[in-house]
């Protein structure tokens, strides 16, 4: 499982600054899924919670060229070792 914290410098839609994206990634067959999405009112996810979805999506096939991709296989290679 990893977890992403997103922040923006002026608010969005309903107010939210910062949104925290948990995500279960499948290293060997190249798919991921999201977990939970946590959009919050306040900077590095704390502060009033704006929206909570915690159903799992669909698994999706991840493109190997994004630098998500990247970043996530670097954190599966390190726990693994």
């Amino acid at each position: 499982m990893a977890e992403e914290i997103h922040e923006y410098k002026t608010a969005r839609s309903g107010g939210k600054i910062s949104l925290k994206i948990g995500s279960d990634y499948d290293y060997k067959k190249g798919n991921v899924r999201d977990l939970a999405n946590i959009k919050v009112a306040g900077e590095m996810c704390v502060g009033k919670i704006i929206k909570l979805i915690i159903e799992a999506s669909k698994r999706t096939l991840m493109q190997p060229h994004t630098g998500a991709v990247k970043v996530v296989q670097h954190v599966y290679d390190y726990r693994v070792k």
